[in-house]
C-alpha cells in the first residue's frame, strides 16, 4: 500500500511538472515576436540596435531601459539638484525636468538580475530588459495554477481528479489571454507584465485569509496582502491599490454574506434570532480577521507613509468622477484609453482571439466568445453548487469564499473595461480562472466519475470538454498571431536620427522637440532632454506643441519653440494664473510674437501686470539665450494633424469637437491621398499647405528668418534659414527628418 501511494505521488508530481512546463512554454513562446517582420519595406535585414538586439517594439520601453541602465551603472536613478538635493530626471520634460518620486521596482529588479547574470559572463543590460517579461511569466504560472486549482477543489468538494486539468487550463488562459499578450511581448518593457502576477496573488491571499481558522495566521496573511499591494504599487502606480480594494471588496462580500446566510447547519445556522446571529457572526474567525485587516489598513492610512497613498488614490478617483468635459487631457491622445467595443462587427470574428489590428474588443481580448460563455457558465455553476449545498445542509464556507472573491473580481473588472482597452486584460484574468474551474469539474466527471453518470451526461461532458479545449486553442492561436504579425515601432531612420543628434548637438542641454509618441526613445538614444514624452503629457504641452505643428504662422511656431524650450512652463503659468486658462493662452499666442516694447505694453495695459512683473514675464517669453533645439518629424505624424489641430486650438470656454484622423499623404513624395480628384479632398490639402508640418515635412520649404523675425532683430541675417534641415533618412519603413532651429540674434 505504501509503495502504491509513493507511485501515485510520483506520478502526480510528474504530471504537474509536465503540465507546468507546457503552460510555461506556451506563455513564453506566444510572446516571441516574428523577427522577420522587424525590418523595412525594402526587405532590409532585421533591425538591431547597438547591442545586437532587435529594436524594442514600442518607444515606451525606452524609458525603463534608460532607468535600468542608469541604476545598473550608477546605483541610482536621477541627478541630485544642487540646491535642494532632490533627485531630478533631467532628460524628461525639458527644460524643467521631473522630480524622481520614489523608485520603480521594475528597472531595479532588471538591474539586479543583470548583476547576477554578469557574475557568470558579460551580459548587456538591454538583453535582460528585452526578455524581462519572461521573469514575470515564471512567477505568474504557479500563482494562476494554485488559485484555479484551490477554487476548483472548493467548488467540486475536494475531487482531485480534475485538479491538474483545472490548474493548467486556468494558468494557460491567464498567461495567454490575447489582451494581456498584446501588451507583454518580448521587446516590450512596460508595467503591464506585472499585472497578472500581482492581481492573482492578491486574490489568492484574500481567499486564504478568509479560509483561516486561526486569527494569528489570518492576520499574518493580511500583512502579506498589504505588502503585496505596496509592491504592486511600487511596480505600477496608485491604480494598483484599486485591485487591492477589489480583492478586499470580495472578502467583504463574503463576510457580509455570513451575516445574511451562515455557511450551514454545521456552523450554527440554526440560530435565528438577529442578536444571536450577530454574536455568532462576530465570533467567526474570518470576520475577526477581516475586521482586524480593516483596522490595520486604517492605522496604515493614518501614518505619514500611508496617508499620501490614500489621498493620491482618492484624488485620482475623484478626478475621474468630477473632471470637466471641456478640460484638456493627454489621456485623450492615447487610443488604448478609449472604451472598447463589446464584440467585433462580424459575428464570425466573435469566436476568434486575434487582436493584431489593435482594435481589441472585450470578447476578443479575453480569448473569444467561447471563453466568455464558459466563464459565466462557471459562475452560474458555482452559484448552483452553493444553493444545492445549502439545501442539503452542507457547509458552504469554502465555496462561498471563492464565489465572493472571484465574483466581485469578475464584475468589477468588467465595468473597468469602460475606462479603456488596456483594462480588458484585467477582465480576462477572472474569466480564465472561472473557465479553469469549469474545465476541472467537467474533466473530473468525464474521467473519474464517468461510472456514476448516465451515458447522455457523459456524452454532454465530453462535448463540453472538447469545446473548452477549442476555446483554449483559439485563445492560444490569437496570442501567437499577435506575436507573429506585430512589428516594431522603431526603425533605422529613427535610430540614426537620434545618433546624429547625439554626435552633433553643440550643447549638453540641447532639446529635442516633437509630439510625445517617441519622446522616451529620443531621451534614451540622443542623451538629450525631450520637451515631453508618454509620461509628461500635460495640458500645457498638448496645447502649445499642437499649435506649433498646426499653425500657418511661422513666426508663432518659431517664437513658441524658443519660449517653451528655454523658459518651460513658467510664462504659461504666470499668464494662466492671472488671467485664467482661456484668456491666458489667448494672451500667450498674442504677446509671444510681439517685440519687447510692444509685449511689455500689452502685458501692463491690457492684462494688468505690474512693471517689474511684466519685465520678468517678457524675458521668459523672449529668452535672450535660447537653448539649442532639434525638431524631429516622422511620417506617422502626417496622420495626426487632426489631433494637433484639436489640442493646438483648444477652447477652454467652448465646445471642442473630437479630433479626426486627417492624412496628408501615404508616401513622402506627395503621392497617395493628395492625388485624389475629389474636390473636397483637394480643398483639404490646399488648406494644409501653409501649415508648419506640411511646409517642413512634405514641402521641405526653407523658412527664412525674415518670416519669423521682428524689427528688433538683425536684418543682415534675414535671408538665412530659421529652420535648417540637418538630417533626413527614409529606411523604407519610416521617413525621419531633423530640423535645427537657428536663432535670430538681437541687434
Amino acid at each position: 500500500m505504501k509503495d502504491d501511494n509513493m507511485k501515485t505521488e510520483r506520478r502526480s508530481v510528474l504530471i504537474i511538472a509536465v503540465l507546468f512546463a507546457i503552460v510555461l512554454f506556451f506563455a513564453c513562446a506566444g510572446r516571441m515576436p516574428d523577427l522577420s517582420l522587424l525590418q523595412g519595406r525594402d526587405g532590409n535585414d532585421v533591425w538591431v540596435d547597438e547591442s545586437g538586439l532587435p529594436y524594442f517594439l514600442d518607444p515606451d520601453s525606452a524609458f525603463y531601459v534608460r532607468i535600468s541602465r542608469e541604476i545598473a551603472e550608477t546605483g541610482q536613478y536621477g541627478t541630485a539638484d544642487p540646491g535642494t538635493g532632490q533627485l531630478i530626471d533631467t532628460l524628461q520634460y525639458a527644460p524643467e525636468g521631473t522630480a524622481v518620486e520614489g523608485r520603480n521596482m521594475l528597472p531595479e529588479t532588471a538591474a539586479f538580475i543583470w548583476k547576477v547574470m554578469s557574475v557568470f559572463g558579460k551580459v548587456d543590460i538591454r538583453f535582460v530588459d528585452f526578455y524581462f517579461v519572461f521573469f514575470f511569466m515564471l512567477l505568474t504560472v504557479p500563482v494562476a495554477w494554485i488559485l484555479t486549482q484551490k477554487a476548483y477543489l472548493a467548488v467540486s468538494g475536494d475531487k482531485k481528479g480534475g485538479a491538474f486539468f483545472a490548474g493548467a487550463v486556468g494558468a494557460l488562459l491567464v498567461t495567454c489571454a490575447p489582451a494581456f499578450v498584446s501588451r507583454t511581448l518580448a521587446g516590450i518593457f512596460d508595467t503591464d507584465m506585472v499585472h497578472s502576477f500581482f492581481v492573482l496573488l492578491l486574490m489568492l491571499l484574500m481567499t486564504e485569509m478568509m479560509l483561516r481558522n486561526s486569527l494569528k495566521k489570518g492576520i499574518l496573511l493580511a500583512i502579506c496582502f498589504g505588502v503585496t499591494a505596496l509592491l504592486y504599487k511600487a511596480c505600477w502606480t496608485h491604480s494598483a491599490l484599486v485591485f487591492a480594494a477589489v480583492a478586499a471588496a470580495g472578502g467583504g462580500v463574503y463576510v457580509f454574506s455570513r451575516l445574511l446566510m451562515p455557511p450551514g447547519k454545521t456552523t450554527g445556522a440554526v440560530l435565528t434570532r438577529p442578536a444571536g446571529r450577530f454574536r455568532q457572526w462576530l465570533s467567526a474567525v474570518p470576520v475577526q480577521i477581516y475586521l482586524a485587516t480593516a483596522a490595520l489598513a486604517g492605522i496604515f492610512a493614518a501614518t505619514p507613509f500611508g496617508r499620501p497613498m490614500l489621498t493620491g488614490l482618492l484624488g485620482k478617483v475623484a478626478g475621474y468622477s468630477t473632471s470637466d468635459e471641456n478640460e484638456i487631457s493627454g489621456n485623450n491622445t492615447i487610443l488604448e484609453l478609449r472604451a472598447p467595443d463589446f464584440g467585433p462587427e462580424k459575428f464570425c470574428n466573435w469566436f476568434l482571439a486575434d487582436v493584431s489590428d489593435k482594435s481589441t474588443t472585450i470578447v476578443n481580448g479575453v480569448g473569444g466568445l467561447l471563453v466568455l460563455i464558459f466563464a459565466f457558465a462557471s459562475m452560474g455553476y458555482i452559484i448552483y453548487r452553493v444553493a444545492r449545498m445549502r439545501k442539503e445542509g452542507a457547509d458552504t464556507n469554502r465555496v462561498m469564499v471563492y464565489l465572493s472573491v472571484i465574483g466581485t473580481w469578475l464584475i468589477a473588472c468588467f465595468f473597468m473595461t469602460g475606462v479603456g482597452v488596456r483594462m480588458v486584460q484585467f477582465f480576462a484574468f477572472p474569466c480564465a480562472v472561472l473557465v479553469g474551474i469549469l474545465a476541472g469539474v467537467l474533466f473530473n466527471q468525464y474521467l473519474t466519475d464517468k461510472g456514476n453518470v448516465s451515458g447522455k451526461v457523459a456524452a454532454r461532458n465530453a462535448v463540453l470538454n472538447v469545446a473548452i479545449c477549442a476555446a483554449v486553442v483559439l485563445a492560444l492561436t490569437g496570442s501567437f498571431l499577435w506575436g507573429r504579425e506585430i512589428r516594431s515601432m522603431m526603425s533605422d531612420s529613427l535610430a540614426h536620427s537620434m545618433e546624429w543628434v547625439k554626435e552633433n548637438a553643440g550643447t549638453e542641454d540641447a532639446v529635442v522637440l516633437s509630439w510625445w509618441d517617441y519622446g522616451y526613445y529620443y531621451e534614451l538614444e540622443s542623451g538629450h532632454p525631450a520637451l515631453w514624452d508618454g509620461g509628461t503629457g500635460t495640458a500645457k504641452r498638448l496645447n502649445i506643441v499642437g499649435r506649433i505643428l498646426s499653425t500657418d504662422d511661422p513666426k508663432l511656431c518659431y517664437s513658441l519653440i524658443k519660449m517653451i524650450s528655454t523658459s518651460g512652463d513658467k510664462p504659461v503659468d504666470m499668464l494662466t494664473d492671472r488671467l485664467g486658462k482661456a484668456e491666458g493662452f489667448d494672451a500667450l499666442y498674442k504677446v509671444v510674437v510681439m517685440d519687447k516694447d510692444d509685449s511689455i505694453r500689452a502685458l501692463t495695459d491690457e492684462y494688468g501686470f505690474g512693471g517689474s512683473e511684466a519685465a520678468e514675464l517678457e524675458a521668459l517669453l523672449h529668452p535672450g539665450d535660447p537653448r539649442e533645439v532639434y525638431l524631429a518629424m516622422d511620417e506617422t505624424m502626417t496622420e495626426q494633424l487632426g489631433v494637433f489641430e484639436y489640442y493646438g486650438n483648444w477652447d477652454y470656454d467652448g465646445e471642442n469637437i473630437a479630433p479626426v484622423k486627417t492624412v496628408y499623404t501615404s508616401m513622402p513624395d506627395g503621392s497617395g491621398d493628395m492625388s485624389s480628384t475629389d474636390k473636397d479632398v483637394q480643398e483639404f490639402f490646399e488648406k494644409r499647405q501653409k501649415e508648419m508640418l506640411w511646409r517642413l515635412y512634405i514641402s521641405g520649404d526653407t523658412i527664412k528668418k525674415s518670416e519669423v523675425s521682428g524689427p528688433e532683430y538683425d536684418e543682415a541675417s534675414a535671408d538665412e534659414p530659421a529652420f535648417e534641415k540637418v538630417f533626413e533618412e527614409d529606411d523604407g519603413y519610416d521617413r525621419f527628418m531633423i530640423w535645427k532651429l537657428s536663432w535670430q540674434k538681437i541687434g
